[in-house]
């Protein structure tokens, strides 16, 4: 299981679920006491070596591999209605 935290204390956790788009995965989103607030799919990689998204000031970032073997950085603004 893979999952990271932002400044304001929501939780988001990596399913096995594909997205619509080759490469992502939806992630369960869940707020600080722990309530489930929605879902996202999200191109970010994995790596169990480090961290593999952060999110900060209302963004979130995360490395993803490419078929061609490198790495891109990856940065989704998050909007929250």
């Amino acid at each position: 299981m893979a999952f990271f935290v932002d400044d304001e204390g929501r939780l988001y956790v990596r399913t096995f679920e594909e997205g619509p788009v080759k490469g992502e995965y939806i992630h369960d989103i869940f707020n600080p006491n722990g309530v489930f607030i929605g879902r996202i799919a999200l191109d970010l990689g994995f790596s169990r070596e480090r961290e593999y998204a952060k999110a900060k000031n209302g963004k979130i970032y995360g490395f993803s591999e490419k078929e061609a073997g490198f790495e891109q950085l990856s940065v989704y603004q998050m909007g929250w209605d």
